[in-house]
């Protein structure tokens, strides 16, 4: 008995010792029954002679091996490309790659290279300019570089890069001090975290501007000789003379002014104010007060009828005076708009060639951009060496004009908001140029349209206009990192304060910050339901100050306050929380509910140059959007930028669904819910009895219903899925692909079509 009682002794032992030496992250991984996948890293050489060694592949797959991937390594080698020996070292706590970076990867990507989730290319580089740097890498892009080298940090360098693109923070830098730290094995909770995030294929930074063939301003440059002719092209050709670089949403503007009555006070996007406004006030306002006072001395002196007309000439002269001093802010700022901001000299372009000048343009630090409010054009025009610019309207026109030698000369002659075609006007939502060829007698030849890309526009086509299924994305907040890991990704912005800088307004036709794709194709189910023609993605992102929480510090307080998930969701205790202060508090006040009416009309506003954006990919064609129906699903902070795109188009376009995900500020503003077919919104239950507890709700942006919008058509999440809920995960639009299970008929589905 004694021996037996001592055999389970050390049995027991033996077990409690080995269950507690095992690391739970390694039980974990185990009960998380990964499969094993295998990934293509492809080594890119910058640089002659830079082999990657079978030791350094085979120290590479030992290092993951724990995590159950395996590696295929590719090589490629583009030193033939005068890549720099030196690159210049980015920032290390930056999320953007450097222009020779920039440079040296599209060059590379030229060719024609794999682009799946599973390829990873790490570029090969002589050295940085910082000699502490060993390899720059941005969380979920597949584009890293890494110091080559021959030393055993190597293999380091690229594991720290590789960990970083997956979108886990192994290193905040691939610094030569913190290379030295790396394991030799990833420990359990680096596996956890590298089989747990989301890769989606991505080349770009988000900082960088992708040319999305839309923008407000269309810019047109050309030479022109003493006579005022635009100097033709070698090749003689009449479109490629004036030469077409881009679209943007703002026109480019040098503010030398020299009078000291027109240097800038105050600007925004709307108008200036200077010190000749200012003059023109205090004159007027003299002058009323004089009549005031020459009024009040009739007044003394007359009759009691006399009197009581002084005095309604002095209530008249009110409203008189408002619209004096508004009349003359207006004709100053006229006058001002036309002589400095639409018309002017870029004295730091003289004798430039157009390369020099398409270079400045875009990085010249002497030069504004002012954003527009509808499609113009900037015209940059070069004589004697001079360039000036001018603004003028979206249809541009040209006379090229024949003469008896044979030859033909090209003007610029007017521009304006319609295309004037045969005696007939279009009205138009895009840029187009027009060539008006005369004879030598000077009657009209022959027209040709053309669209800003140089592809000719046929009248005949006009009316061929198939009806077509529009579907517009509109995302909202996109933070410095799209991890799956919504907690991490935004202690991230806590600790660093960083922030993207909010949208360009473009449209485009593709998820360019992969904002759906990565969560379970969220995108391609909406377009198999709606069964679109067409696919467009506007990004509504804007700074967290134009939310409710409206300051960084604010969102940080209380996301790092606010109670977690309650582990027995039958029993909740998250209804009160300690605060910043250790004070017990409504865990529900941590939220901001006072609604921050002017950032959401910010959000708004600017969403109207989206919509102007839209309706020109949607009009290449004069008036073709009007038999089409759209389709639009915004979340966040998109639903405001959303409204505003609905303004642009609501008199251009037919209505079909509107699908809003956890909108941010939602009681801001509102929809015509008779506008559409169908409107839905989902989200958390802050508002509608019976509401869901603290710790469910969505802490980004607490839930109120969107105006207009009946309690029949907001949609809340089911009971079962309340255990992957949360401050952030209520949130997050990967966790909305529920609705897709909805079936059809019943209150929240999807129609399809």
């Amino acid at each position: 008995m004694k021996f037996l009682l001592t055999s389970c002794l050390v049995l027991f032992s033996f077990l409690g010792s080995f269950l507690y030496s095992q690391d739970p992250d390694s039980i974990l991984f185990a009960n998380s029954n990964f499969k094993r996948v295998t990934v293509n890293i492809h080594f890119v050489s910058t640089l002659k002679n830079q082999l990657v060694s079978n030791q350094v592949t085979k120290e590479l797959s030992e290092v993951f091996k724990n995590s159950k991937i395996d590696f295929r390594f590719l090589r490629y080698n583009c030193s033939d490309k005068k890549n720099p020996e030196i690159f210049t070292s980015p920032i290390p706590t930056s999320y953007s790659y450097t222009r020779q970076m920039r440079t040296c990867r599209d060059i590379f990507f030229k060719d024609k290279h794999d682009k799946n989730d599973n390829d990873y290319y790490i570029f090969l580089v002589g050295d940085f300019s910082d000699k502490n740097t060993l390899g720059f890498a941005i969380p979920n892009k597949h584009v890293s570089f890494v110091k080559y080298s021959d030393l055993p940090n190597f293999s380091k360098s690229i594991s720290s890069c590789l960990m970083r693109t997956r979108g886990v923070p192994i290193l905040s830098d691939s610094s030569a001090l913190a290379v030295q730290n790396i394991n030799k094995l990833l420990t359990w909770k680096e596996c956890l975290e590298l089989r747990q995030s989301t890769s989606f294929f991505q080349l770009l930074d988000d900082y960088e501007f992708v040319n999305a063939n839309n923008g407000l301003v269309a810019y047109y440059l050309w030479n022109e000789d003493r006579n005022g002719n635009i100097i033709l092209a070698k090749d003689g050709n009449f479109i490629n003379s004036i030469t077409r670089p881009f679209k943007r949403n703002y026109t480019i503007v040098h503010l030398k002014i020299v009078n000291p009555l027109f240097w800038q006070l105050y600007s925004n996007a709307y108008f200036v104010v200077s010190p000749l406004h200012l003059l023109v006030l205090v004159l007027v306002l003299v002058l009323l007060l004089y009549l005031r006072k020459k009024v009040n001395a009739r007044i003394l002196k007359s009759s009691w009828y006399k009197r009581w007309l002084f005095r309604i000439f002095k209530f008249i002269m009110v409203f008189v005076s408002m619209a004096i001093i508004g009349s003359a802010f207006y004709f100053v700022n006229k006058y001002y708009s036309y002589h400095f901001l639409e018309n002017h000299q870029f004295d730091m372009f003289k004798n430039y060639s157009l390369k020099k000048v398409l270079v400045g343009l875009g990085n010249h630090p002497d030069l504004i951009k002012k954003n527009q409010g509808r499609n113009v054009s900037e015209i940059v025009i070069c004589k004697k060496g001079n360039w000036t610019s001018r603004n003028l309207k979206a249809v541009l026109y040209f006379d090229i004009q024949e003469n008896r030698t044979g030859k033909a000369t090209m003007v610029f002659k007017k521009s304006a908001n319609q295309l004037i075609i045969a005696g007939r006007n279009y009205p138009t939502f895009n840029h187009y140029f027009v060539f008006t060829r005369r004879s030598v007698a000077g009657s009209v030849i022959s027209q040709t349209i053309y669209d800003f890309k140089g592809k000719e526009i046929v009248p005949t086509l006009f009316s061929k206009n198939p009806s077509k299924r529009i579907l517009l994305f509109v995302n909202g907040y996109r933070p410095v990192s799209t991890s799956s890991d919504l907690e991490k990704t935004f202690s991230a912005i806590q600790a660093k304060g960083l922030e993207i800088p909010e949208s360009s307004h473009h449209i485009y036709d593709n998820d360019r910050f992969a904002y759906w794709s990565p969560w379970k194709n969220f995108n391609l189910l909406f377009e198999n339901r709606i069964q679109a023609d067409n696919v467009y993605y506007a990004d509504g992102h804007h700074s967290i100050s134009t939310s409710n929480y409206t300051t960084l510090l604010n969102f940080s307080n209380a996301m790092a306050f606010y109670p977690k998930p309650c582990k027995n969701l039958n029993a909740h205790h998250c209804f009160q929380a300690a605060n910043f202060s250790n004070s017990m508090v409504n865990s529900l006040s941590m939220l901001p509910t006072i609604p921050n009416i002017g950032g959401f009309n910010t959000r708004r506003k600017n969403g109207r140059m989206a919509g102007i954006n839209l309706l020109q990919l949607l009009n290449e064609m004069p008036n073709r959007s009007n038999n089409d129906t759209i389709y639009m699903v915004a979340h966040s902070m998109g639903y405001a930028y959303a409204l505003g795109i609905i303004e642009v188009l609501s008199k251009n376009i037919k209505f079909g669904g509107f699908y809003i995900f956890a909108p941010e500020n939602a009681s801001s503003g509102g929809v015509n819910s008779k506008q559409w077919d169908e409107v839905w919104q989902y989200g958390s239950n802050l508002t509608n009895p019976p509401k869901e507890a603290p710790c469910l709700q969505d802490g980004i942006a607490p839930q109120f219903n969107v105006k207009g919008l009946p309690s029949n058509n907001i949609i809340h999440f089911p009971s079962e899925l309340n255990k992957f809920r949360g401050f952030s995960a209520s949130h997050f639009i990967g966790n909305y692909t529920w609705i897709f299970d909805i079936p059809s008929g019943q209150r929240g589905a999807v129609k399809r079509n």
